[in-house]
């Protein structure tokens, strides 16, 4: 066959009449166009003529169908529409007898659905091999029920709301299935019967308030809680409390002065070291003892308060220097106490260290055996 016909040779490639009133000139037809249309047409002749041929038909003017005859023999392997596969040449095809001869094998393989009776509760629809009575199976109850079938009882059925049991009990023969409502009624009967020790469902429904969306009202209320890293940071190693009660809370060991192990306390151990006593020298330490001690802040030297004092020292009880004023009462006049070396204290006059008359307070006076402030005992801690 040859190619495809050029189009003519003009501007938008479609033939002009032309105008004699306006001096436009009609489309020129080349003799190499029609040569070109002529050997074309003579392409096509002879390509259908080949095709008719082919089937033994023989051209005829007077016939306008001979292709159209030729496309269905062609297409049919005949002249009339075959009425079988194998009129069609297919020959590989399966028959019914092919098809009912599946039902003996194992795995079959089915490439559209398969469709057997609906069956009822005494002769299912479905059934297997080795059902003597063919009474137990599957067979479809009505649209969107399938129902399954023991020795013709029905033992459950499936629906749109999932499995529905036998509101009686299974074998009896007329056995009905049970409601949605009637499964809840009983479930509700059943946990309410459980004793309230027990009851964790109904537990579990007054803990969370019935909230459907329980682990999103959790999530939310715990973002705003603190973690364990930033709980442990909040209350580092090393850190002493005071508490209230007779015994240390957990996370926290008496401040007493007890050697402890330092593997079982790595974290306290690399906070304090051996600063309050190096235990055994190897395997433990000590704790701080704060058991009735105050507590003085440590100048690390910034101040000067306290030149050289190490941290975690301890230091005894002293009075620092003061003066006392005596009066004589009730006229307030000069007051004569003999002293030291014929001298004497007078009524506002000052006398030194070197040269005084002893004023004891204390024990003998029924006072006191220590100086201190008004306080509270507490159980010092310290984290662990």
């Amino acid at each position: 066959m040859q190619d495809v016909m050029q189009p003519i040779n003009t501007p938008d490639k479609l033939f002009q009449d032309g105008n004699p009133n306006t001096g436009a000139l009609g489309t020129i037809v080349t003799a190499t166009w029609l040569n070109a249309v002529q050997g074309g047409v003579q392409s096509i002749q002879a390509e259908l003529v080949s095709l008719l041929a082919s089937l033994g038909i023989n051209p005829d003017a007077g016939k306008n169908t001979q292709v159209l005859d030729a496309v269905r023999r062609i297409a049919w392997g005949g002249a009339t529409r075959p009425t079988t596969l194998a009129g069609y040449g297919i020959t590989d095809a399966a028959n019914k007898a092919d098809l009912q001869a599946l039902s003996t094998k194992k795995n079959p393989v089915f490439e559209d659905r398969v469709t057997v009776p609906e069956g009822t509760v005494k002769a299912p629809g479905i059934t297997f091999a080795l059902d003597g009575s063919g009474d137990t199976g599957f067979w479809h109850i009505s649209d969107g029920f399938i129902g399954i079938a023991c020795n013709g009882v029905e033992a459950a059925r499936f629906g749109p709301d999932g499995m529905i049991l036998p509101s009686v009990p299974l074998g009896t023969s007329n056995a009905q299935p049970a409601s949605n409502a009637t499964l809840q009624a009983a479930i509700a009967a059943l946990v309410g019967s459980v004793p309230a020790t027990l009851n964790t469902l109904a537990k579990l429904g007054d803990a969370v308030n019935d909230d459907p969306n329980f682990a999103t009202t959790m999530a939310n209320a715990l973002a705003g809680k603190a973690t364990k890293a930033e709980a442990a940071a909040a209350a580092p190693p090393g850190l002493i409390g005071f508490f209230a009660g007779p015994t240390a809370p957990a996370g926290w060991l008496r401040a007493n002065g007890t050697a402890v192990s330092r593997t079982t306390y790595p974290a306290l151990f690399a906070a304090i070291g051996t600063i309050y006593g190096a235990g055994d020298g190897s395997s433990t330490f000590n704790l701080p003892d704060l058991r009735g001690e105050f507590v003085r802040g440590w100048d690390d030297g910034a101040r000067g308060v306290e030149l050289g004092r190490a941290l975690g020292s301890n230091q005894l009880d002293t009075v620092g220097p003061h003066d006392h004023t005596v009066k004589r009462l009730p006229d307030g006049g000069t007051l004569a106490i003999p002293g030291t070396g014929g001298t004497s204290w007078s009524y506002a006059g000052s006398v030194s260290s070197t040269n005084q008359l002893p004023l004891i307070t204390g024990a003998n006076t029924g006072i006191g055996s220590e100086t201190r402030p008004r306080n509270i005992a507490l159980l010092a801690c310290i984290k662990i």
